[in-house]
């Protein structure tokens, strides 16, 4: 699969009540449509969550996309990659990642690096909207294609 075709990923949490199940993968946008990143996601979140929640109120005026990708990972939990290679900058991505992971979420996006193989990625984590301000915790990752891009370490209790 080229990644270079879509410009959004969301890997979803489980949620019955919305109907997702946990870890799916769906790829939004055409990389050469007219729809921006924001515009995508806000679709995403008011087809999924319906008119009734905060994507009604994102709608009109958010057209940054750090806001929409803010709700989805945090109201959402989902993860979210925004594709935003050019042939200016490269291969090139922002991935979102919800505070609280599930383990099909983790995979799904490790089962992505080999999509990713070469992408430089800003890793947004720990978000928070502080007066009107998408804050997080960044650090950035040059994807080989066979690395995890998300390691966990599983800790096993001793007993003497």
């Amino acid at each position: 699969m080229d990644l270079k075709n879509y410009k959004v990923i969301i890997i979803s949490p489980l949620d019955e009540v919305n109907n997702l199940s946990d870890g799916s993968i769906q790829f939004l946008g055409d990389r050469n449509g007219y729809a921006s990143h924001s515009r995508l996601m806000i679709r995403y979140g008011l087809d999924t969550y319906g008119e009734n929640s905060v994507f009604s109120l994102v709608r009109d005026g958010y057209y940054l996309p750090v806001y929409p990708a803010f709700f989805l990972t945090e109201y959402g939990n989902s993860v979210v990659f925004l594709n935003i290679s050019s042939d200016k900058i490269g291969k090139a991505g922002l991935l979102y990642l919800p505070s609280d992971l599930s383990d099909e979420q983790i995979n799904s996006v490790n089962k992505l690096s080999r999509i990713l193989k070469g992408f430089n990625i800003e890793i947004n984590m720990d978000l928070k909207l502080d007066d009107g301000i998408v804050e997080s915790v960044q650090s950035n990752l040059h994807c080989d294609g066979k690395t995890d891009i998300i390691c966990t370490v599983k800790k096993k209790s001793k007993r003497f």
